[in-house]
């Protein structure tokens, strides 16, 4: 969500280096979706790495058009400016356009114009107990049971202590 993208954008370099390049990972294709993710909020660095990742990345997963758009939204995002930002090198940006071609810059520009930035959140799922993905988690009210049997019924487990206690 909105505020999380630079936590996204690294989970999303970090999987795309787990999948080392091979476009048929399940780690290269998380951390594109993260990338995804926090390029669709605004984070700049994320942007300029898509544009990278679908010009030079697998061939199996370039797209030239994908990659102009994302370079157009780049370089048009006012966060670059702020610090801490990490920019793209200039020859790393020259060597961009190059490779993408006059024709997919346009075709870029013109799907960046029609472009909106949007955070991405996660769902309005929990999980439940024993991991089943599915309706929002209730805990049960807290007079089920315990340790001293509240609420008239027979007592819960017990827990052990958080500090092991010294026997007597």
């Amino acid at each position: 969500g909105q505020g999380f993208e630079i936590a996204q954008y690294r989970l999303g370099k970090c999987r795309l280096m787990q999948g080392g390049g091979d476009p048929n990972s399940d780690a290269t294709l998380d951390g594109l979706l993260w990338l995804r993710r926090a390029a669709g909020g605004g984070q700049p660095e994320a942007q300029g790495d898509l544009a990278q990742f679908y010009t030079e990345g697998p061939a199996k997963l370039r797209d030239p058009v994908e990659a102009a758009m994302w370079l157009a939204i780049y370089e048009s995002n006012g966060r670059r400016h702020l610090v801490g930002f990490n920019p793209m090198p200039v020859t790393t940006l020259r060597q961009l356009k190059e490779t993408l071609g006059d024709a997919n810059l346009a075709e870029g520009q013109k799907r960046a114009s029609a472009w909106r930035q949007i955070p991405w959140n996660p769902p309005d799922r929990v999980l439940k107990p024993g991991g089943r993905s599915g309706q929002r988690f209730t805990p049960p009210p807290a007079d089920v049971g315990g340790p001293t049997g509240q609420g008239g019924k027979e007592p819960g487990p017990t827990l052990p202590p958080l500090i092991p206690q010294k026997s007597p």
